[in-house]
């Protein structure tokens, strides 16, 4: 087939426009010659060139406004009529062409002002006007405008026009079928056939016949591909019946003309969403709500696409907004409770569940929410959902008996009755297994170890669950103190099942108890080799070589290896980081887990937590914060999430950014006494001590009340200016429980704010009532040291002696000694400290202070530097760093230390401007 160059055509245009190309009536010409040979696009080429060299030509523009027409530009067709007529066209020629374009390019209000009272247009085209002015009011919803006309038209002198009129009058009165009939009736040549068969396939949809109604709407389209509305109702049918491609093809031509329609965007996401194509879903959905198309059904929608994307925060927030509309699809109610138990919602989750008829497909879920409230101590809210359950039927068959019976054995009060619920469950269904361990276990909490062992009886009938029933019997006899009995019974185990873990784990428990642990470990070897991935052996393994005092490096390896074989069980991964943290291994922890990160699928709540609490214990907190962010932003109503990110920000002294998150969780839970009391903290280590005294009084008296909280209560009185409250309920707490902390707190407020002879009298009551303990005696020490060096020496000396390995005593005894002029003397003390605690600040302070009392004040300074790294802007450390700077001639550094102290008691302010002078 022969390629015309679209550039070479443009080139040879302008050749010939400067060689005196054709003339307009040339150009008209041409045109009308390629219109009868139906080659639209030459056609409208050749017209536009000759309305461009006569634009005041209306036979041109006219033939021209028809070739749009037939092309499917109505927008272009409306405007090139209009300046037909401005130019002087034949009124009744332009006027049908004119309003049919403006009709099918929508501009309705144009079609509504055309001709209206024009005494000009014949009577056929009166009533072509009124027909199409009638039809627009039925597009704008203003179909009572459209009756008066319809019922005029009725006695049209036009047949096709009288057949519409009638028919539009016939679906007002309710007669779909009589008025297609009507329409079929309308002959072939109709002006008006093109909107008579578009509302012929609206009553083939309205009768069910969906195929013809397609088929009437394709063929609308050809003619009209700009009507999106009918484009829609195309894709919504094609969705309807699963021709997902076609469906989208319609969706993706309407997204062309209007990228941010709503209904558009809603059903493009429901193709994508049937396709899997999650990510494609939710950038359409967005949009949808985006452009307001806020509909139940499209927040349901949202709800879904997210929950499969693992957006589980958005999921709820969607469905919760339409939670009461939710009833109409069931799946999404469920979602939205099991959502909101996820996030820590109990209430809420409890409101859905009461807000639903529940059917079989909901006794899970309720029993699930159920569980929740029990463990959150919400027992009535509990019973009301059992209630619910029992008032609905759903307690008869046997897998409902088992799952609420197992859901009463939580409820105290209740155990009795889910006891029943199993026993009947398995008189209905003596195959269920998890209804008859359930109920064994149950049986042996209550030490009724004779019923336990007859429920075994019924899984000794069966090859298939004989060992099952030997090792329960097993259990129940060793439980009673029938060793030899259990061990018959294990023998009778291993022969039904020769490879059962649990056997091998029983038969260890016994050799344990005979205090034969060789043995315990060959069974529990056994039973990991028979099953490698047997976690309790696992565990009783490494349990045994603590207990025995042994190196535990092989049994560690050796489940570090099953964790490597078995990486997909979370039990394993789960026993290897415990083992890990029992042993202090964080390093381990870090070099297990840190790999997941790149791996979403693996970053599960336990991993994400266990190297929070890893990155925390080795100080790396910007990791800490980074993992616990994470996770927080994963799921935002996560409360365990969230406790771990404000953990985390308070630990990197962001206790606003802390105190926001646990704000933002009471605002759900406004009860929970356990984020009340995590609030008072964060308010007091932030500082803000008034706001944490009106926190502390929100707290439950039983946990106010206590002698621990009445002294965190009077030290945040004393830090608030409260001195008298704050010494009262010291003493208060004093009283009940005299802690040595306590009697530290008071004496030092007595020393500061009262008297300092107070406070050395009310130490040596302490003393003498209840002995004298190294860190209260300490603080005494530092007490005399203001009126008696030599006392002092005498009191930290008889500390050190009590416990000459102390690294923090041998630190405090060097600090009295160098404060005393022994700095020589001092040194020993100090450095046997430092051997032992050597990233200590305060030894290295001491270390520091030692070693510039003796003129060493370049070995002091990286003393102080290391003190300072440990723990920033201390002023005491920062002080003696800047003294040591000013004596080795590093002048510009001091100047630099010394302003960035923040000198609180009036002896730093003293030395900081003594130093600042100095330089």
């Amino acid at each position: 087939m022969k390629k015309t160059c679209l550039s070479a055509a443009i080139a040879l245009s302008l050749l010939l426009s400067g060689c005196g190309g054709k003339s307009a009536e040339e150009h008209f010409n041409a045109g009308t010659s390629f219109a009868a040979q139906q080659k639209l696009g030459e056609a409208i080429i050749e017209l536009k060139s000759a309305v461009a060299a006569a634009p005041d030509n209306a036979d041109y523009r006219l033939l021209l406004g028809r070739l749009y027409m037939q092309s499917g530009d109505y927008f272009s067709a409306e405007k090139e009529l209009a300046r037909a007529l401005e130019n002087g066209a034949d009124l009744n020629e332009v006027a049908l062409d004119l309003l049919q374009a403006s009709f099918r390019a929508e501009n309705y209000q144009q079609v509504l002002g055309l001709f209206k009272d024009d005494a000009r247009l014949n009577e056929s085209r009166q009533q072509y006007a009124a027909l199409y002015r009638a039809l627009t009011e039925i597009e704008m919803g203003t179909a009572d405008n459209a009756m008066p006309l319809f019922d005029s038209l009725v006695e049209s002198t036009q047949p096709d026009i009288q057949a519409f009129a009638r028919a539009m009058l016939q679906i007002k009165n309710n007669a779909p079928a009589e008025a297609l009939a009507t329409l079929q009736q309308t002959a072939a040549d109709s002006p008006a056939i093109l909107e008579i068969n578009y509302y012929k396939a609206q009553l083939a949809l309205a009768l069910g016949d969906d195929e013809a109604a397609l088929a009437g709407f394709y063929q609308y389209l050809q003619q009209v591909p700009t009507a999106l509305r009918t484009r829609l109702t195309v894709a919504q049918l094609e969705l309807k019946a699963q021709r997902l491609d076609k469906a989208q093809a319609e969706l993706d031509q309407i997204l062309r003309f209007a990228p941010e329609h709503g209904l558009t965007n809603y059903l493009r996401a429901l193709v994508a969403f049937e396709n899997k194509d999650f990510n494609k879903a939710k950038e359409h959905i967005d949009k949808a709500i985006g452009s307001r198309f806020n509909t139940t059904a499209s927040r349901i929608m949202a709800g879904l696409i997210h929950h499969q994307l693992g957006l589980n925060t958005q999921a709820l927030a969607h469905l919760a907004s339409v939670q009461s509309q939710l009833g109409v699809y069931p799946p999404a109610q469920r979602l939205l409770t099991a959502l909101q138990l996820q996030a820590g919602e109990l209430t809420q989750a409890a409101g859905s569940i009461g807000n639903v008829e529940l059917t079989e497909q909901d006794v899970n879920l309720a029993a699930v929410t159920a569980f929740e409230l029990l463990k959150a101590g919400e027992t009535t809210l509990a019973n009301d959902i059992l209630k619910r359950i029992e008032e609905a039927g759903l307690n008869q068959s046997s897998a409902n008996l088992s799952t609420l019976g197992q859901l009463r054995l939580g409820i105290p009060e209740q155990m009795t009755a889910g006891i029943r619920d199993l026993e009947q469950a398995l008189l209905l269904d003596p195959s269920r297994h998890d209804a008859r361990l359930t109920l064994a276990a149950s049986y042996i909490r209550q030490q009724q170890f004779d019923k336990a062992s007859a429920l075994a009886d019924e899984w000794l009938t069966q090859p298939d669950t004989a060992n099952a029933g030997y090792n329960l019997k097993a259990l129940a006899a060793l439980l009673t103190g029938k060793q030899d009995e259990a061990s018959t019974l294990l023998a009778s185990a291993e022969q039904a099942d020769a490879k059962s873990p649990f056997t091998h784990y029983l038969q260890a428990a016994i050799a344990q108890q005979q205090q034969d642990s060789a043995k315990a470990i060959n069974l529990l070897t056994k039973a990991v080799t028979n099953q490698p991935e047997y976690v309790p052996a696992l565990l009783g393994l490494y349990g045994l070589q603590r207990a025995q005092q042994q190196d535990t490096a092989k049994v560690v390896e050796l489940i570090r290896s099953t964790q490597q074989k078995f990486p997909n069980n979370p039990a394993v991964l789960g026993l290897l980081v415990n083992v890990y943290q029992f042993e202090n291994n964080h390093d381990a922890v870090v070099k297990l887990l840190e790999p997941m990160l790149s791996k979403p699928e693996q970053l599960t709540p336990f991993v994400m937590s266990a190297l929070a609490t890893a990155y925390a214990v080795q100080r790396k907190l910007p990791e800490t914060l980074a993992i616990t962010e994470r996770w927080y932003k994963q799921d935002e109503r996560n409360q365990q999430a969230a406790l771990a990110y404000a953990n985390a920000l308070a630990l990197s002294n962001k206790h606003k950014d802390a105190l926001q998150i646990i704000d933002n969780l009471l605002r759900r839970t406004p009860n929970n006494n356990d984020l009340r009391f995590i609030r008072f903290v964060l308010l007091a280590e932030s500082g803000d001590y008034a706001n944490a005294l009106t926190a502390f009084e929100q707290l439950p008296k039983e946990l106010s009340a206590t002698p621990q909280m009445q002294f965190q209560r009077g030290r945040l009185q004393l830090l608030n200016g409260q001195i008298t409250p704050g010494l009262a309920t010291l003493q208060e707490s004093y009283n009940a429980v005299p802690d040595p902390v306590t009697a530290i707190a008071i004496a030092e407020a007595l020393a500061k704010d009262v008297s300092f002879r107070r406070a050395i009298r009310f130490l040596e009551e302490h003393f003498a009532k209840h002995g004298q303990d190294p860190r209260v005696y300490s603080f005494y020490g530092s007490l005399v040291l203001q009126d008696d060096i030599e006392k002092a020496k005498e009191i930290y000396f008889d500390i050190f002696q009590s416990d000459p390995e102390n690294p923090l005593i041998l630190n405090n005894y060097a600090w009295i000694l160098a404060a005393g002029g022994e700095a020589k003397k001092a040194q020993p003390y100090a450095e046997k400290a430092l051997s032992k605690l050597p990233q200590h600040p305060d030894i290295l302070d001491t270390y520091g202070k030692i070693l510039k009392l003796q003129g060493q004040h370049k070995e002091a300074i990286a003393q102080f530097e290391k003190s300072l790294a440990v723990r920033p802007n201390h002023p005491e450390v920062q002080l003696n760093y800047a003294e040591s700077l000013i004596e080795t001639g590093n002048k510009a550094k001091a100047r630099e230390v010394l302003r960035s102290v923040n000198a609180e008691s009036a002896e730093h302010k003293a030395r900081q401007q003594q130093l600042s002078a100095s330089l």
